[in-house]
């Protein structure tokens, strides 16, 4: 219960281990408890207050070179909470490429043009920009503050998505049809074949599976059964039996993805003719000389998953419980274990055209779903969902740059003080008449009149 109330549920980027060890000192000792939970907000104000005033800076320094350094301090600052979020990497391109690379790139441009203080002596007739540009963030900085501390965002859980259903042919029989409540849900699923993922509203389902093309108002169901979904249920009905009978089984598919360089494994024995079955890894043996890494999966029963590393190509192999060193029942080479998939195995029996039988090995894989507010996530929604709004504010930013380069152009600065007359002295050997600029007018020779005229 202390779990809960001490932030063991709050904050679900933080480790299971660290929100008991939190949650521990709490009771243990509730003054270093504060004090240990305060120092990530403490530590968090201070850098973020670095990183606002050096943006400041970096925009009213009239030095180009003090504002490219503000920027880096910026930079650092970024990366610093790309390292309290967990992601390294991301945090070392922060600065190798844009505190680095990029900003190097800056300042070698800014001293070859020899920009780096502003040219004095002309004001801008939008002065009064800067003063209403800082009112404006202002007063966004406040209503957001006051949203982010009224809203108790942190407190809010992401709202359970749709019930998903999937379908997988596992029987000795022809492609069928499964009905939903009387209305088709799915056609013409073939042997091996697995259905895309279908979201469905919570409720109460009944299915009847029928041969693909029948007509359920005078064929019998060769499956019936029923479907309980709830909001955030993630499941896959397969159908297994042989020689007339059959049945549905439910699997509750795990939609998170698996740690990183992982692949999440299961097995489901399809075999009515089989007990239970292990799956076993013949490439792999441990140190106590066994090879068993699902044991006694018994027919139609789900068994737990189990986390491998990811391969490229692997090879495993099922054979019925307890008869270790035999021949095994079926092999699955060669067999794709991406990362971040989840992966079902499937030992169903097969009518050969020949009419014998054999047992085949189903492998379906699936991406697993991104996690709620991931950067996957995010993409996908941006992406489809999005779409339409992404672009009308690509094109309010390309209308912003566009005003930026208009507000910036020469003609539309003012000069702060008149210009004073060129004079342009006159060229040895030419005349006495003084050359001045068009503005004025040229001085002509005044003629003495001589005695006698």
């Amino acid at each position: 219960m202390f779990l809960q109330e001490y932030g063991a549920g709050r904050d679900p980027k933080l480790k299971w281990t660290n929100r008991v060890i939190c949650a521990t000192l709490h009771k243990l000792n509730p003054f270093t408890h504060r004090m240990k939970c305060m120092t990530e907000v403490i530590v968090f104000l201070i850098v973020g207050s670095i990183a606002i005033l050096s943006a400041a800076f970096m925009l009213v320094s009239k030095n180009a070179v003090h504002s490219a350094v503000f920027l880096v301090l910026n930079f650092m600052c970024v990366a610093f909470f790309f390292l309290t979020l967990s992601a390294p990497f991301i945090a070392l391109v922060q600065v190798a490429v844009y505190a680095g690379a990029i900003m190097v790139l800056f300042l070698f441009v800014i001293m070859l043009l020899g920009a780096e203080r502003v040219v004095g002596g002309a004001s801008n007739i939008y002065n009064w920009l800067p003063r209403a540009a800082l009112v404006l963030v202002t007063i966004f900085l406040i209503t957001v503050g006051w949203a982010l501390a009224s809203g108790e965002i942190n407190t809010h859980t992401p709202p359970p998505a749709a019930p998903q259903v999937r379908v997988i042919h596992a029987a000795e029989a022809p492609p069928v049809d499964v009905y939903l409540n009387n209305q088709i849900f799915v056609e013409g699923v073939n042997f091996r074949e697995a259905t895309d993922y279908h979201s469905l509203a919570a409720g109460t389902y009944g299915v009847t599976v029928f041969p693909a093309g029948a007509d359920p108002a005078t064929e019998s169901a060769a499956i019936l059964g029923e479907l309980v979904l709830s909001n955030g249920d993630v499941v896959t009905m397969v159908a297994v039996g042989a020689n007339g009978v059959f049945q549905l089984v439910r699997l509750e598919d795990n939609p998170l993805p698996p740690g990183p360089n992982q692949a999440r494994l299961t097995i489901l024995n399809a075999l009515p003719d089989v007990p239970a079955i292990d799956l076993v890894d013949p490439g792999l043996p441990s140190a106590d000389d066994t090879t068993v890494l699902i044991a006694s999966a018994g027919f139609a029963e789900p068994v737990e998953t189990l986390l491998v590393d990811a391969a490229e190509a692997r090879t495993l192999a099922v054979q019925q419980t307890g008869s270790a060193g035999d021949r095994p029942l079926a092999t699955y080479r060669d067999l794709p274990l991406m990362e971040g998939t989840n992966n079902l195995l499937i030992a169903a029996p097969e009518q050969l055209p020949s009419g014998t039988r054999r047992i085949a090995p189903v492998h379906v894989a699936q991406a697993a779903q991104p996690l709620f507010g991931s950067p996957d996530m995010v993409a996908q929604a941006l992406y489809t969902d999005y779409l339409l709004p992404f672009e009308m504010v690509s094109v309010l930013l390309l209308a912003a740059m566009i005003g930026a380069v208009v507000l910036a152009r020469h003609d539309l600065v003012q000069e702060s003080r008149p210009r004073r007359p060129v004079v342009l002295r006159p060229l040895i050997g030419a005349p006495t008449a003084t050359l001045t600029t068009p503005t004025q007018e040229p001085t002509r020779p005044v003629t003495t009149p001589k005695s006698g005229d």
